[in-house]
């Protein structure tokens, strides 16, 4: 049930299934029914920017990986990790998760490999390490099938392509051809990442300054961000459409989205508990709110 609410990008139904689910684990005496709800639960609070309550809920996690000693969920709490130190900004931290989960690659099902590995690259990128994160998409790749259960997930390899060629400076090589075998699954409904995509697109198309195709997406990124509340990326959308407003010289629509993006950084930093700092220290953020 999970799996096909986190497919679908269906976020409000995660909050509401996963601790059912985990009291229904804890309530027959299986811990690990009762963990595994929870890590969808925390990647749902990730991206919706409620950073304190996903490290509550990572520690929880830890200490259930610890006393159940299973290789799946000791791989999905190194993987969870990864994302959260990505979503505040702790590149470090991110990346030693990140290498952890790698070193021990040989212990993934193959189902698993690409979400995990393609988070791996994610923190390279992230670090700037373009290379080291090429080569771990190109050998996802190569071994992803066409037909198996798991191949949705060329989305995901998709993304980042595109996050390499942005830093690269080539932004009309976006998704590396990958388009047509994206398509199939955002027409099943796969809604997951779709403000990534969105965004990642309408940067795309302003880098190449066509504004109204650039308008278009940023757009749809900001409707499918609100719609599911995903505010770690929704403050960056805006800040790109307030870029979009700037280089078609309107002043105080940008100005207007840049206050709508740090309302939102505030309100993540409130809630940002121990990380508060972490994620207020983000270079893109020091330049939003103008901190020094």
């Amino acid at each position: 049930m999970l799996i096909l609410h986190h497919q679908a990008g269906d976020h409000r139904s995660i909050l509401i299934d996963a601790p059912k689910l985990s009291e229904l684990g804890a309530s027959i005496g299986s811990r690990l029914d009762e963990v595994e709800p929870l890590f969808w639960l925390t990647s749902v609070q990730i991206r919706q920017g409620r950073f304190g309550q996903a490290l509550e809920n990572l520690e929880q996690i830890r200490t259930y990986v610890e006393a159940l000693g299973h290789i799946k969920e000791k791989h999905d709490h190194q993987y969870v990790r990864a994302l959260f130190y990505l979503a505040v900004g702790a590149l470090d931290e991110a990346e030693r998760w990140a290498d952890e989960l790698y070193a021990g690659r040989e212990t993934v099902p193959p189902n698993f490999i690409t979400p995990y590995f393609v988070a791996v690259a994610q923190t390279k990128i992230a670090l700037g390490k373009l290379d080291a994160g090429r080569r771990i998409l190109d050998e996802l790749l190569a071994a992803l099938p066409y037909d198996a259960i798991w191949s949705y997930n060329i989305v995901d390899i998709a993304l980042e392509y595109g996050r390499i060629h942005l830093a690269l400076g080539q932004p009309e090589n976006l998704f590396a051809g990958l388009e047509e075998r994206m398509q199939p699954y955002r027409e099943a409904g796969f809604g997951r990442l779709l403000a990534d995509e969105h965004w990642l697109r309408g940067r795309a198309s302003l880098a190449l300054e066509q504004y109204d195709e650039a308008r278009e997406f940023l757009l749809k990124a900001r409707e499918a961000a609100e719609a599911q509340e995903e505010r770690a990326i929704l403050w960056q959308i805006l800040v790109t459409m307030s870029d979009l407003e700037k280089a078609c010289g309107k002043w105080d629509s940008a100005k207007k989205l840049r206050e709508q993006a740090r309302e939102i950084v505030n309100d993540i930093a409130a809630h940002a508990g121990e990380m508060r700092e972490v994620f207020l220290s983000q270079p893109a953020v020091v330049e939003l709110l103008g901190r020094s």
